[in-house]
């Protein structure tokens, strides 16, 4: 029997377990989610759902996070319905979820919703280091100007995107 790897949850199914589509003619190809995964994916992603289910879209966010790097989500659409009601995340205006320990994972134990101005005003710089993987810019070396991206200041991130871009 045929075995694939599913994206999502990263088991091992049967191809039997994934949805499958065709492609011009006789050819066809399977989801890489398997069809539970991909089924909790279409609900988080539908609009009507979103609108009875608001924590739904938290899970985009924090999945967009995880993507990035930033941390790893150990939660799912139960365990923020269940932090929903648990921080009455209702009765707020405009909802927001933070991480207690901002550098830790998303964990029941981590998380909880607070409303969206007071999780703006928290301090997240990072005092140990300038970024991540950088004590310093890496082309300039200094420390005052803020971290942008792939170990350089904003300013010579800019500089070196409008180099590439006028070639």
């Amino acid at each position: 029997m045929n075995m694939k790897i599913c994206a999502q949850c990263k088991m091992e199914k049967p191809v039997s377990e994934f949805y499958r589509y065709k492609n011009r003619g006789k050819y066809f190809y399977y989801f890489s989610n398997c069809k539970k995964c991909e089924s909790e994916r279409r609900k988080v992603y539908n609009p009507a759902y979103r609108l009875i289910h608001p924590w739904a879209n938290t899970l985009n966010h924090i999945l967009y996070r995880c993507k990035r790097g930033y941390a790893k989500n150990y939660l799912n659409t139960k365990d923020l319905k269940s932090l929903w009601f648990r921080d009455r995340a209702f009765e707020m205006k405009n909802p927001s979820i933070d991480r207690k320990n901002t550098y830790g994972d998303y964990t029941l134990e981590n998380c909880r919703y607070i409303e969206l101005t007071e999780n703006m005003k928290r301090d997240r710089k990072r005092k140990e280091t300038w970024a991540l993987e950088y004590k310093e810019c890496k082309n300039c070396g200094t420390v005052k100007i803020p971290h942008n991206a792939k170990g350089l200041c904003m300013s010579c991130y800019v500089k070196k995107w409008r180099v590439s871009r006028a070639l």
